[in-house]
């Protein structure tokens, strides 16, 4: 699924892909793109493609209101995209690992065809707007949350439950500090 409808500021990379379709922060796209590429190879998904959209309170509101039912803004929304597969907390499918990486697309000239594991619809608005009731240090700071969420939100986990929430929030600290994925799951 491709959420992005406007086109902005694109960064991409090594599997990641930031676009922001808001124009907001300038020159934010490349910066949000080597925090997001720091959290994925410390999840070991560097051989998966990852997008990241930076957009507007409405089009997040929009989102949310087709995909979750709730008629408001928010800071971020993942939509995964690894198809029927179940993904365990912190693991890859195994249909979708290195092997599939190796492979190249049939006319692609050589290119890796990178599997996507989906994408991170971010309202960076949103985020700065709510800094203080979140007691966040710094803007920075903020978006880097919001991102690892995200991305472990793609990477399967959940905050359903008391347990979930538990397990997420230890994956989020683990993205955030860089520490080894075997701490994920």
């Amino acid at each position: 699924m491709k959420i992005n409808a406007v086109r902005g500021c694109t960064v991409f990379g090594r599997g990641i892909v930031v676009e922001n379709t808001s124009h907001w922060g300038g020159g934010r796209a490349e910066w949000v793109w080597r925090c997001a590429h720091r959290m994925v190879c410390a999840a070991r998904a560097e051989k998966w493609r990852v997008s990241i959209v930076l957009t507007t309170d409405e089009r997040i509101r929009s989102l949310n209101r087709e995909w979750r039912g709730i008629d408001s803004a928010t800071d971020v929304l993942s939509f995964a995209t690894v198809g029927d597969e179940l993904v365990r907390p912190g693991h890859l499918p195994p249909s979708r690992s290195a092997a599939v990486f190796a492979t190249t697309s049939a006319g692609s000239g050589g290119a890796v065809a990178w599997p996507d594991l989906g994408e991170i619809v971010i309202s960076a608005p949103y985020v700065e707007a709510t800094c203080d009731e979140r007691s966040v240090e710094s803007l920075d700071a903020a978006l880097q949350r919001t991102i690892a969420h995200g991305l472990c939100h793609l990477l399967g986990f959940d905050h359903t439950t008391d347990r979930q929430h538990a397990l997420m929030q230890r994956a989020e600290r683990a993205l955030l500090g860089g520490g080894a994925a075997k701490t994920l799951g």
